[in-house]
């Protein structure tokens, strides 16, 4: 054979073994929301059919039982299986705005509940780099727990106090009062679509809201989370209430036209109510 030629066969290349473009596959749309997952009313039991909603959440943890009861006790990480409960409290506080208490329920407190780990102060992104749920790098967003516009219930139950500075006056600014999150999940936690609560030692997404698809059950329900660093849990706690506080304006929304009261005084009691339940609620989750 010819030089010439041996050498344009030896540059030739390969087509045979050449690499082959790989293409990924569509995303696969979510499905309808499952025709199980049922929602559950929590019911005023001194008011009438229709008009007696306190709070309607979807039962997305399926799978357990409970029985039907006078009296309904369920443990911290029970679950609940019945369509609608009278939601029974001892005595309603006689203040019209939630008051943070002064003491954790037990299985909020940092000797019980899902740690989180201590972090020197500085700025949020630096801290905890990624989102804290998704763990995406990019595009993250610093999430405040307490957001700005309640500056004044902070100052009106000193939430200061649960910072390393507390003298410092940032009001909400402070790094234990925020996380990162991905730019989208911020979105969804400003509507307050879901919190993060201990379960079993460890801190997880807990949705609140049903959704045209599975999408937020599916990818976040119950999801633990990347460790959550610098953060006081009191805030945590905090951010659950409003949670469930905004959730309550069902209740405020359902007329009582039967129910004698000068004008004003019935919302007032329903706001007392709103106060009780949160506070119940928020105290055995």
């Amino acid at each position: 054979m010819e030089p010439q030629r041996l050498a344009d066969r030896a540059i030739q290349p390969n087509i045979a073994s050449s690499p082959q473009l790989l293409l990924k596959a569509p995303v696969e749309p979510f499905q309808l929301p499952n025709p199980a997952v049922r929602n559950i009313r929590f019911l005023h039991p001194g008011y009438p059919e229709n008009e007696n909603i306190l709070l309607i959440f979807p039962a997305l943890t399926l799978g357990a039982t409970t029985m039907k009861q006078p009296r309904l006790t369920v443990g911290v990480d029970g679950v609940l299986t019945h369509p609608s409960y009278y939601f029974c409290i001892d005595g309603v506080p006689s203040f019209d705005h939630f008051r943070f208490p002064s003491n954790l329920p037990d299985s909020w407190s940092s000797n019980i509940s899902a740690p989180i780990q201590r972090a020197a102060a500085g700025s949020i992104s630096d801290r905890d780099r990624t989102c804290r749920i998704t763990c995406s790098s990019l595009p993250n967003e610093v999430a405040r727990i307490i957001p700005a516009p309640l500056e004044e219930w902070w100052e009106r139950n000193s939430m200061f106090v649960h910072t390393a500075r507390p003298w410092s006056g940032a009001f909400t600014n402070y790094p234990e009062n925020a996380v990162l999150l991905r730019r989208d999940l911020r979105y969804i936690w400003d509507n307050h679509q879901f919190a993060l609560v201990p379960k079993q030692g460890r801190w997880v997404v807990h949705i609140l809201d049903n959704q045209t698809t599975d999408e937020l059950q599916e990818r976040y329900h119950n999801l633990e989370t990347q460790p959550i660093m610098g953060v006081a849990r009191e805030y945590l706690f905090a951010r659950f209430a409003l949670a469930i506080l905004v959730q309550m304006s069902v209740f405020m929304k359902q007329e009582s036209p039967q129910i004698d009261h000068a004008e004003g005084q019935d919302a007032a009691v329903k706001g007392l109510v709103h106060q009780g339940i949160l506070r119940h609620v928020c105290s055995t989750k």
